[in-house]
């Protein structure tokens, strides 16, 4: 027997008992590996955050599943002039204390981010925000201090909080008490074992058809496809290859494939005094790495190699920059022109039960570069100390990412990791930076994309990561439920219905 197939088999037998917390017939169980960290929707880092506080707040707009942008909380919008966007609410809509969302509610979630005690992670794709003028109640204008086209996108991930609530618990109260305008509502929060939302019944777009959504914590991915075999759980997502035949035969679930927004990469960390700071042994590590053959083996093909953080769908996407492909005796060459012509010793972590085989992706890395000479320290840590740290201390000096991009513009990957001052960057250079503002801020779409064809061109030279790959994200989804994933790995439970 296959050591899946075996581990899958006890799994299924120690599962015994059904698990969800809500009435079985009324919920939707969706079987994640992490837990939240948050139920601010300002202080989210993962998508298993995100996927969960964008159950409770509302944003003022909404990508439909063709992934074009839509009114929602915001009824319309447009630009007024270069720097002003202008925000017309809908006036139906009532966080779940009573208080009205108005224009006020805008404003203050904007200085509710600013804070510099809440240490928003996300607050670099918001930097341009100069300010939010109150035209009325329902009436707002969002002025940048440049031009910014890529506002709309980025207002797909502007979660709007109240301000009576927010004022009265803190903003570290918010991430355990939270009160929002959205189609669910906190019902229970077990750490480390589940989220149960449950439908809020006076949500201004009508009653989700699905009284409570659980999100579910399984870190062991054997686990995960276990329930889904059983029926413990409805949906399933990053699911392995090699484990669909036997989905399938269970005559529970259907298995459903989905171009994936986000990017893996292994970040190179310049802030340490290491080898790391030569861009040719930058370069050389990115030509020791043999991408594709990580997809072929760990991925079953499933995927496709980056040049750069850009995946084909984000706005400004590059086909013509190549990778750096696969050129040990490069590596090598480049190792000794930079005076490493015995290689080095350096740290490197990765994550466990993050993301798709990433211990095992890890492990390749490492056995790759030693191939060239670098001898790698690898360490895998849990999820939850291992991000932990990048908001707290510089982090070791090689580690391995994933970055979701739902917005598809590549400010919101771009000015998070590239420019100086925010929590993920690792490297600095003034002429990619340069180029980043000058991006960010063209709002001629052809011209802004000639922008960023320079910027993946430096970013392929500079390497300040690893480039590795987009991976096609597989869902296995109970027959019990009528939900279809989308391209920007949302679970919108809410579009969801039983059969």
């Amino acid at each position: 027997m296959k050591p899946l197939t075996l581990a899958l088999t006890l799994a299924v037998m120690l599962l015994g008992l059904a698990l969800a917390q809500g009435p079985r017939e009324e919920t939707v169980v969706v079987a994640v590996n992490i837990d939240s960290s948050s139920m601010n929707p300002w202080l989210s880092t993962t998508i298993t955050d995100k996927n969960v506080v964008t159950h409770i707040y509302d944003t003022l707009l909404l990508r439909d599943e063709a992934m074009t942008i839509q009114p929602h909380v915001a009824a319309s919008y447009e630009p007024i002039d270069d720097l002003t966007w202008e925000f017309v609410l809908r006036d139906d809509v009532y966080f779940t204390n009573g208080e009205q969302l108005t224009a006020h509610s805008v404003a203050f979630t904007v200085e509710h981010f600013r804070d510099p005690s809440l240490n928003a992670p996300s607050i670099a794709q918001f930097a341009l925000i100069d300010r939010v003028e109150v035209v009325d109640d329902l009436t707002l204008r969002i002025v940048t201090t440049a031009p910014f086209p890529a506002l709309p996108a980025i207002m797909t991930e502007f979660w709007i909080i109240p301000e009576g609530h927010t004022t009265a618990v803190g903003g570290q109260g918010l991430s355990t008490n939270p009160v929002g305008s959205g189609p669910y509502m906190l019902a229970e929060w077990a750490r480390d074992e589940r989220v149960v939302l449950e439908a809020n019944p006076d949500h201004w777009n009508g009653t989700p058809p699905i009284r409570f959504a659980e999100f579910r914590v399984v870190p062991d991915q054997n686990t995960r496809i276990a329930q889904a075999q059983t029926g413990e759980a409805d949906i399933v997502a990053q699911v392995p290859t090699e484990a669909l035949e036997l989905l399938e035969r269970s005559g529970r679930v259907r298995i459903a494939e989905a171009p994936g927004p986000r990017a893996y990469f292994m970040t190179l960390n310049t802030r340490h005094d290491t080898p790391l700071r030569d861009q040719r042994v930058r370069q050389a590590i990115n030509y020791a790495i043999d991408v594709e053959e990580i997809i072929e083996f760990i991925f079953d093909g499933r995927g496709n190699t980056l040049a750069t953080l850009l995946t084909p769908e984000q706005f400004g996407y590059d086909a013509s920059i190549e990778p750096y492909g696969y050129d040990p005796e490069r590596a090598r060459e480049l190792l000794a022109e930079a005076g490493y012509a015995d290689g080095f010793s350096i740290v490197m972590q990765g994550p466990t039960s993050r993301y798709p085989k990433d211990v095992e992706v890890s492990q390749t890395i490492a056995a790759q570069l030693g191939r060239v000479g670098i001898d790698v320290d690898l360490s895998i840590i849990e999820w939850g100390t291992y991000i932990g740290q990048f908001r707290a201390e510089d982090g070791p000096p090689m580690f391995l990412l994933g970055w979701s991009i739902p917005t598809f513009d590549p400010d919101s990957i771009l000015t998070p990791l590239l420019t100086t001052g925010n929590t993920y960057d690792r490297f600095d250079d003034p002429d990619l930076q340069a180029l980043i503002a000058q991006a960010r801020s063209t709002v001629d779409a052809d011209d802004r994309a000639e922008v960023y064809s320079d910027v993946q061109a430096l970013m392929l030279d500079l390497a300040p990561m690893v480039y590795l790959y987009q991976l096609n994200e597989l869902y296995v989804i109970s027959n019990r439920i009528d939900w279809q994933p989308r391209a920007d790995e949302r679970l919108y439970m809410w579009t969801a219905s039983l059969e």
